[in-house]
This record gives structure tokens, C-alpha cells and sequence, in this order.
């Protein structure tokens, strides 16, 4: 018998005829399961009060905006094609709710209802023309607050809003919840809460704090407690804010660890900064601290000198330093800067070891203080393009030579004759590429290059 018929009988044994007149199955049919009324995540959302959008098909009654409309978003971008309910939404909070993972919430100028809990990883809150938000309570992770933004995610942005509180406690403009970290909190104007933007507890009043967070160019005004705290979290970065007229303090860093504070305007209260337990690895420079009754309270950081908060290069409103009393506690503040960091005029270079030079743009006088607290001042020609070029005596047997430009790399060599003069360069904050140092027939020379800081103007 050939193969080919040993198979055709083996196949009539099996299917009960030849394989010429079998009928190959169907898999079987499933079912797809309905959606319902599920809302699937949207990537991009956008916000609106109801004249920002344009009724495109109206499937509901006619004229009004309702779920299932398709509609065109008349933001600062026009965006067509939308469907209202899924993708554009008049309620900040609504929107929150709709979008997916790492999304855009697009927010045109408005006035919007706050309370809004962002427990969503990754969104982009974004404000078009700075859109009023009013505080409301919170619920779910922040029950029992009101305030503006509650972000219980990581990753998250609030950007770009005008958040207006009504004074109540436990009011927050953005309240950072234990649950989240790595939030940016950018561009806002705050105003009138009982604490600014705030990196807490949690809603439970229990744990570790917010960490990894970005707080920059904010004002925040007319806080009737704090402008901006800080608890019990670690690696914050606070930089480029103003923040003036808290009823307690401009600023309060409780417990923080390996936090950055540069480059902010904290004027007119009766506390500029106020620390309070072990602040470990926390940095504060380059800020202006100018107009407060007490410029930092350090009385409640813990004894000892390895506790001590490095709070050197800060300008605390003149040349002269801080007045008797307005320093208080277990803080260093020398040296500090001859000139205010953060006036309009002035500009900010430093390098990596906390040389720092404040530079005035428009009539060229200037402060350099070493890392070892070593300070000269003088005034240096600044040319329609930014170029400077400086070479002269700033102290006895001390020649200063300063070159570059404003808005790139500032050169400077330090020689001093005769005298021995060691500069130790501790930890700073910049951009700067180093020095270097060497001595020839009795002339010591230090070597620095230094970047712009990125600062705010008073």
C-alpha cells in the first residue's frame, strides 16, 4: 500500500471520510464585550467654559453643549474634532478624571472651580493666559482641605494658573500629598490661601513628605499663614520664586533633607525663611531676603554644629550684612552676597565650588565672594554686547582680572603677592567649569570660570 493511501485511511478512521470532502471548523465566535458607558483615557484634554467651544454636531439639545457633542476647542490653539465629555469638558476636575496616564490637560482662560485631586501619574496641567482658579474643598486623598490643586500622583505639572484661596485653614494653592512625587509646580500666581503651595504629610497627617519636586517661578502673595512649606520630604528644588506678605513666614523647610533654595525673592514679613529639626544636605543661596523683620529663624533646627544650616550667599538688604536679631538659631549666613542676587539690573555667575559674582549690567559694580568667604567689590566697564574686561587692584598686593560676557562664561584670576592666600571651595550651586591654581616669583594665582545663575528680578 503507498503512503498517500495509508493516509487517506488513517484520516477515514478519524474524521470518517477523506480529507477531500472534509469541512474544516470554524473556531468559535466570541463575543466582544460592551463598553458601555465607559470613557476610555484620552492622551490630550482640553478645558474650556462653555464660549470657548464651537458646536460642530449637535446630538443632544440643540445649542446646549452636551455629552457626545462634537466640538472645536477655541483655546490659544484651535483644536477641532473634539468630543465633549471624552476629550473637552468645562471642568478641570472632570478632565482630570478622563485622561490617560503621562496626558495634557489644556486649560483656557476662565475662572474654574479648584478642588481638583490629581491622582492621575504624569499629566500636564497646563493654564493658557493664566485661567482663575477658586479654592474648593477636596475629597478623596486630600478630604477634609480646600485649596486649588491636590496631587496625590507622581510626575505630575501644574503650570500657568491663577490660584485665589479664601483664607480658610488648611487652604492650600497646591497641596503636594505623601502619595506623590517628582510634581512640577511652575508659573502660578497664588494668592490668599493659608499656605501657598505646600510639600506635606499627607491628608492623613502621617509620614514622609513629598519628594523630588520642582517649585519655580511662582509668586505667591498674601498667604495668612506660610507662602511655601516645605515637611519632611527630601530633594526639593525651590528656585526662582516671589514670595511676600505671609502672615507668619515667607518660607518654613521643617525636616528636609538634600533640599535646594536659590534664587527667590522672600520680602515683607515678619519671617523671611523659618527651619525648624535636622536639615541635612539642605542648601539655601542667592536669595533676597530683603524687607523682613527676621530674615531666617533657625531657633528650632537641632544643636550642634554638624546641624548647622548652610545658609551662606544671601543678600539680607545692604551691603552690611544682617543687623543683630534678624538671625536666629543654629544657621550659617557668612559669607553673605554685598548685592541683591535678584534686582533687575543684576545678573548672578557662579561655579561649581560657590565662587559667586554679582554683577550689575547696567553700571558695572560688582561683588566677588570666594568659597572661603573671601569678598572684593569694585565696578567694571559692561559694552553694548555684554562684553566686560576688568584688571585692578581690589585689595593690598591683590590684583583682580575679570573678562567674558555677561550672558556666557566670565573669566577671573585672583593674584595676590607677597602673602600667603588659600582659598578652600566648599559645595555651591552653578554651572561653572572650576579653577585652578598655581604660584610664580611670589604671585599666587587662582583661576575661575564662571556661568550665569538662573535667578528671579525683585
Amino acid at each position: 500500500m503507498s503512503r498517500h493511501s495509508r493516509w487517506q485511511r488513517l484520516i477515514k478512521q478519524v474524521f470518517g471520510k477523506s480529507n477531500r470532502g472534509a469541512v474544516k471548523s470554524k473556531p468559535p465566535v466570541r463575543e466582544l464585550e460592551s463598553l458601555g458607558d465607559r470613557t476610555v483615557p484620552a492622551a490630550n484634554v482640553y478645558v474650556g467654559e462653555v464660549a470657548d467651544f464651537t458646536i460642530t454636531t449637535d446630538q443632544g439639545t440643540v445649542g446646549t453643549l452636551d455629552a457626545g457633542d462634537t466640538v472645536t476647542f477655541k483655546g490659544t490653539t484651535q483644536v477641532t474634532g473634539l468630543t465633549f465629555g471624552t476629550d473637552a469638558f468645562t471642568s478641570i476636575q472632570d478632565a482630570v478624571d478622563a485622561v490617560d496616564a503621562d496626558g495634557k490637560v489644556t486649560v483656557a482662560d476662565g475662572t474654574y472651580d479648584g478642588g481638583v485631586v490629581v491622582d492621575v501619574a504624569g499629566v500636564d496641567i497646563i493654564g493658557q493666559g493664566l485661567p482663575t482658579v477658586n479654592s474648593a474643598p477636596f475629597t478623596g486623598a486630600a478630604a477634609g482641605y480646600n485649596g486649588g490643586f491636590a496631587v496625590a500622583a507622581d510626575g505630575v505639572t501644574i503650570q500657568g494658573f491663577d490660584l485665589v484661596g479664601d483664607g480658610a485653614t488648611n487652604d492650600y494653592g497646591v497641596l503636594l500629598l505623601a502619595s506623590s512625587s517628582g510634581a512640577t509646580v511652575s508659573g502660578n500666581t497664588v494668592t490668599g490661601f493659608d499656605v501657598g503651595i505646600a510639600d506635606e504629610f499627607g491628608a492623613d497627617g502621617a509620614g514622609s513628605g513629598s519628594s523630588d519636586n520642582t517649585i519655580s517661578k511662582n509668586t505667591v502673595v498674601d498667604s495668612d499663614n506660610v507662602g511655601i512649606y516645605l515637611q519632611t520630604g527630601s530633594g526639593n528644588t525651590v528656585s526662582g520664586n516671589k514670595v511676600s506678605g505671609s502672615g507668619h513666614a515667607n518660607m518654613t523647610i521643617d525636616g528636609e533633607t538634600d533640599d535646594s533654595v536659590t534664587n527667590n525673592v522672600l520680602t515683607d514679613s515678619p519671617i523671611g525663611i523659618e527651619l525648624f529639626g535636622t536639615l541635612t544636605g539642605t542648601k539655601i543661596s542667592l536669595n533676597n531676603l530683603a524687607g523682613n523683620d527676621v530674615f531666617i529663624d533657625a531657633t528650632g533646627v537641632t544643636a550642634g554644629a554638624e546641624n548647622a544650616v548652610d545658609a551662606t550667599l544671601n543678600f539680607f538688604g545692604s551691603a552690611a550684612g544682617p543687623a543683630s536679631g534678624t538671625v536666629l538659631g543654629n544657621v550659617d549666613v557668612t559669607p553673605f552676597l554685598l548685592a541683591s542676587p535678584n534686582s533687575g539690573n543684576n545678573v548672578v555667575l557662579t561655579d561649581a565650588d560657590g565662587t559667586t559674582l554679582v554683577l550689575n549690567k547696567r553700571t558695572g559694580q560688582f561683588s566677588l565672594t570666594l568659597a572661603d568667604g573671601t569678598q572684593y567689590t569694585g565696578t567694571v566697564k559692561v559694552r553694548p554686547s555684554g562684553q566686560i574686561n576688568f584688571n585692578g587692584l581690589v585689595a593690598p598686593g591683590v590684583r583682580l582680572k575679570i573678562a567674558g560676557k555677561v550672558d556666557g562664561d566670565i573669566r577671573i584670576n585672583v593674584e595676590t603677592r607677597e602673602t600667603e592666600h588659600g582659598h578652600g571651595h566648599g559645595q555651591g550651586q552653578g554651572h561653572g567649569q572650576g579653577h585652578g591654581q598655581n604660584s610664580h616669583h611670589g604671585v599666587q594665582r587662582e583661576r575661575f570660570r564662571l556661568s550665569e545663575s538662573e535667578s528671579e528680578s525683585d
